[in-house]
């Protein structure tokens, strides 16, 4: 009467994120030990997404033109890291 896939089985959890937070926490750890923990978030947040968006696209690595693209990406974001200042406090308006 109703089709029903069969479950399927769970593939293994990707550890990506804990990974890529493991390897940069001594990074956010040394701005807040320089007493700019606000950069040091900037950073965390800049380079975790970097990282991830090389593994995203990780089967590209062979190819010059996706380390060019990664080296000219990173050069724009160090000025913005310097320039761009977070918000002090909390905001609900903005998180909803």
């Amino acid at each position: 009467m109703f089709d029903y896939e069969s479950p399927k089985d769970k593939e293994p959890v990707d550890p990506t994120g804990l990974i890529i937070g493991v390897i940069l926490a001594p990074v956010f750890l040394l701005f807040i030990w320089l007493g700019k923990a606000e950069m040091g978030l900037k950073v965390f947040i800049v380079l975790g997404m970097a990282i991830f968006a090389i593994k995203l696209h990780w089967d590209s690595r062979k190819h010059f033109w996706f380390w060019a693209i990664i080296a000219i990406i990173s050069a724009l974001h160090v000025p913005l890291v310097f320039m761009v200042r977070l918000p002090q406090g909390t905001y609900p308006h903005v998180l909803m």
